[in-house]
Formats: C-alpha cells, sequence, structure tokens
C-alpha cells in the first residue's frame, strides 16, 4: 500500500463488489488517494456503462486511537461519511477491529438456530446423537466457521462466548451433563472446539493463497509467515491461467484398455492388447511414466528407450500428484529431448488421465499437463496419451515402476518437492487430528480412561434416544445420580457415595 512514501490505492473485487484499500498515519493522504482512485472509477464507469451505487458505498477507518480524525469521500453529489462498522458480504467490520459487533450479531443468530437443536434433544424421545450432531455442524457450525480466518485473530475472552454456543449444541446432541467436562464431549462427538477448528482452517486458507504469484500483496509469505514456513508453502504448485481457452482445447486420450476389466482379464490378454496398439502407432516415441508411494516415500520415473529419469519427490505428495508430475515431467521432457513429432505417453493412473479430460474445472496439477501439453503443440509436438494396466508384464510398465520404487532410494536422481493444494489440506488435518489427540491422552477425566482416541464412537441403528443418553453420561462419568448436587446445591455425600460404587462395580 506504499510506494516511494506514497500511499496507493489496492482495488479488490469478488462479484459485484468492489472494494479499495488505502494505508497510511496521514488521514489527508488515505483522503486525497481514495478520492482521485474514486473519481477515476467514476470517469470509466461512464465511458464503460457500469454505474456504482453510491448508496450502497460505505467508508470504514481502521484506527485503534479513541479520537481519530474524520474523513468523508464523495461520490457523484451524495458524499460519503466514515461509519463505525460496515458489514461486507456477511461479515461485521468495526473501525477498532475487535470484531466484537460482529460476534454478538453472529451469536444472536445462532442462538435461534440453537432452539432447533433444543427441540429436538429431549433426552427420552428425541432424535438421535448422530442425527443432532449433524444438524449442529450444518446450521451453526458452518456459521461460525464462515470467516474464521479473520475472527480467529480477536481476543479469546470474546470468542469465548462462541464457544459456549458450541459446547452447548454438542453436549445437547448427545444429551450430556451440565457439568460434563468440555474435552469430553468434544471427544464423544468427534468434534474439536473452535479454536481448534479455526486454527486448522487458518492453514488451510493460507495454504490457498500460496498459490498466488509471490509479488501479490496478499501472499500468506508476508502475512502469515509461521504457516507458510511450518508446510513449506513455498513448494506449493501454483494457479496457472489457462494459456489456451477450453473450447479450443483438446487432448488425445486412450482409455480402450480399460473396458476390459483387470480383476477379470489375463496379463497375457493386455500384453497381446498393447502390442496390437504398439503395431497401429510405430512411428510414435514411446514413453512410459510411473510413481510409487510406500511408508510415505514417494518417487517418480519416466522411461524412454534406454534413458531412465528418477526425481524423489516431497513427503506431502500423494500418489496422484505424483503420476500427474511424471506425466508433466515427460511432456517437458518431449520438447527439450526428442526430435520426433508423434509422441505417445503411458501411464497405468487411470484418474489421473481422466481428470485430464476435464478442461473447464481443472486442478492446479491438471492445469499445469495442460499448459505444458499446449506450449508443446505451440513447438510441433503431436502428444497422445494412453492408459495401460500395471503389473501385467508390459515392459516399459515394468521398467518404469522399477525405477519409480528405487527413486527414493538411488543417490543419483533428481529432486521435485511441488505438493498440490489438496496434499497438504490432508497434511494440515492430520496434524489437527494428531495435535487434538495428544491434547486429549495428556488429559485426566473419566472418559480418557476408557477412550484414548478422539474418533466418535458410534451407536447401532435404532439405538433408543434414552439409551444413548444414559451410555453418553455413564462414559463421561457425570449423571444425574452424581452430579445432580451441584445444580440443585445440595449435600454432595450421597453423590459421593454413589460414584464409588458405580466406580468398583465397573
Amino acid at each position: 500500500m506504499w510506494r516511494q512514501g506514497i500511499p496507493y490505492c489496492i482495488p479488490m473485487l469478488f462479484a459485484d463488489d468492489f472494494t479499495l484499500l488505502c494505508r497510511s498515519t496521514n488521514f489527508a493522504l488515505i483522503q486525497k488517494c481514495i478520492q482521485n482512485s474514486t473519481n477515476k472509477l467514476m470517469s470509466w464507469s461512464k465511458l464503460s456503462g457500469f454505474r456504482f451505487s453510491s448508496s450502497k458505498t460505505n467508508l470504514l477507518i481502521f484506527n485503534q486511537k479513541i479520537k481519530s480524525q474524520k474523513i468523508s469521500i464523495n461520490i457523484g453529489d451524495r458524499t460519503i461519511q466514515d461509519q463505525p462498522r460496515v458489514k461486507v458480504l456477511g461479515i461485521t467490520f468495526d473501525s477498532k477491529a475487535s470484531w466484537i459487533p460482529h460476534i454478538q450479531n453472529l451469536k444472536n443468530s445462532i442462538n435461534s438456530r440453537l432452539n432447533i437443536i433444543k427441540i429436538l434433544a429431549h433426552t427420552s424421545w428425541g432424535a438421535q446423537s448422530s442425527t443432532l450432531l449433524k444438524i449442529h455442524k450444518a446450521f451453526i457450525l458452518s456459521k461460525m466457521d464462515y470467516g474464521a480466518p479473520l475472527l480467529s485473530t480477536a481476543k479469546v475472552s470474546h470468542l469465548n462466548s462462541l464457544e459456549t454456543i458450541h459446547n452447548t449444541g454438542i453436549r445437547l446432541s448427545i444429551g450430556a451433563f451440565h457439568s460434563s467436562p468440555i474435552p469430553s464431549i468434544h471427544a464423544i462427538a468427534g468434534i474439536p472446539s473452535l479454536a481448534t477448528r479455526w486454527e486448522e482452517q487458518t492453514s488451510k486458507k493460507a495454504a490457498k493463497m500460496s498459490r498466488l504469484p509471490r509479488d501479490s500483496t496478499y501472499h500468506p509469505k508476508y502475512s502469515s509467515n509461521n504457516i507458510y514456513t511450518k508446510y513449506d508453502l513455498e513448494n506449493i504448485i501454483p494457479a496457472e491461467t489457462p494459456l489456451c481457452p477450453h473450447w479450443s482445447f483438446s487432448m488425445n486420450i486412450d482409455l480402450d484398455l480399460h473396458q476390459f476389466p483387470k480383476k477379470f482379464t489375463c496379463p497375457n490378454t493386455f500384453k497381446n492388447l498393447f502390442k496390437e496398439k504398439l503395431s497401429l502407432t510405430h512411428t510414435h516415441t514411446q514413453i512410459y511414466t510411473d510413481a510409487s508411494l510406500s511408508e510415505g516415500r514417494v518417487g517418480m520415473a519416466i522411461i524412454h528407450d534406454d534413458n531412465q529419469i528418477q526425481w524423489r519427490l516431497s513427503e506431502k505428495c500423494s500418489i496422484y500428484t505424483a503420476e500427474a508430475l511424471a506425466i508433466f515431467k515427460a511432456i517437458k521432457y518431449t520438447i527439450s529431448e526428442i526430435n520426433n513429432n508423434n509422441i505417445t505417453i503411458y501411464s497405468d493412473s487411470l484418474s489421473t488421465l481422466t481428470s485430464l479430460k476435464n478442461v473447464q474445472n481443472s486442478t492446479e496439477v491438471v492445469r499445469k499437463i495442460h499448459n505444458a501439453h499446449y506450449k508443446a503443440y505451440l513447438s510441433g509436438k503431436n502428444i497422445s496419451y494412453s492408459w495401460i494396466p500395471g503389473h501385467c508384464c508390459i515392459d516399459g510398465n515394468e521398467r518404469a515402476d522399477k525405477a519409480a520404487k528405487q527413486a527414493y532410494t538411488n543417490t543419483n536422481i533428481l529432486y521435485s518437492y511441488l505438493f498440490s493444494y489438496s496434499d497438504i489440506k490432508k497434511v494440515i488435518e492430520r496434524d489437527t487430528c494428531q495435535q487434538w489427540e495428544t491434547q486429549w491422552n495428556n488429559m485426566t477425566t473419566k472418559l480418557n480412561e476408557i477412550k484414548r482416541s478422539i474418533l466418535p464412537w458410534t451407536f447401532p441403528v435404532n439405538t433408543p434416544r434414552k439409551y444413548e443418553t444414559a451410555i453418553n453420561r455413564l462414559r463421561i462419568g457425570h449423571t444425574r445420580l452424581t452430579h445432580a448436587h451441584l445444580i440443585k446445591k445440595e449435600d454432595p455425600s450421597f453423590a459421593y457415595a454413589v460414584e464409588s460404587l458405580l466406580q468398583s462395580n465397573i
């Protein structure tokens, strides 16, 4: 937002919502910068036919000072004054960036939704716990999770009120007693706290934004450096713009051999069918690709005649991404190393070749292959892709499979640490579960003595609500007999005697 000491505006567009951002310690410079940008936009709108609604335009100044200077912006004949709070895309921003107004609006909205669970959660005839937890996720958690990476920056004291509503929804769903330990109800339901959920979503958001160009103002390298370094997001596959419109882009992908079920087809049959295909494309250069994933070790290889190229990949990489990267490397190899213009790339990854047919909504690694294929096409290469079954005695595929398995142990190999957004999402989810399970195992609760996993315990179908409630309360160790005195404010001696009797019997 600064260029040679002078503030400038950063435009942001989402659908039909347009935002201008400007940062400075000088209010006069901010007003001048935004006003100049607004005037240019109004002049452009008159020429282009677009119109900006002055009645829907708002101005908000983020400032921590108690008494801050007021500024205004003119749009046509209307003057826009700065306001203490503004709602943008469902998020209420306030001038102090405290998120208190948004949290209050969120509480009011969620409390009415919580009444649905209260009505259906009768401990005798209510709905099953699994059904109520689905309602909690759909109607309450979905509302709380919206904008979580922003809300997670609020003070913990402000967020505790949302945690209370979250815990109430879970407690009502599983029929737990009011005094039940919060970690225990989370473990019974298999749903973590909001703080844990939001930490996971913030990491995923940082990973998603890491696909932006490095020079972008919003790149997490500058705003979320801890997450960026922790998950090595520098090596995430960036989002690329298609080099060719999808309506004029095509790839020759042959999946004919897939019509024969591998489970019921003899390997020699596949081998003979493959030889028949080779006879039809004997003038083509054959390249075989494969990838291997074993005990967290990922490798890939491409085979061309007597040439063998191996890569060791990132441990975050999935087998799908590894197979796709192998095809990508094969395309680059054809451009730089092969003189023949007719090439066929053989792969035993059906999922990868099938995804290559999706041109409009492709993943980042598939888009990378599409762009590489288009560059090869411009250079005069005619590349075809064909699926072959693995482990069917096809020489090129067997060599590629062996080379991919040896890629992680060989020393004379290449390295590629790329991974996709889908891969890092799974890593983040796994780390979150491990962190939550570690915290749970370090606690001392009644439930923790018999349940060491955070995965939920399921009930048989059509189990009555009354039985579910009784079993959940017994597992947690908080029942009406043992803990009703906390609510009724009675003498706890009888409750302690009952609790000791229950423990001795168990």
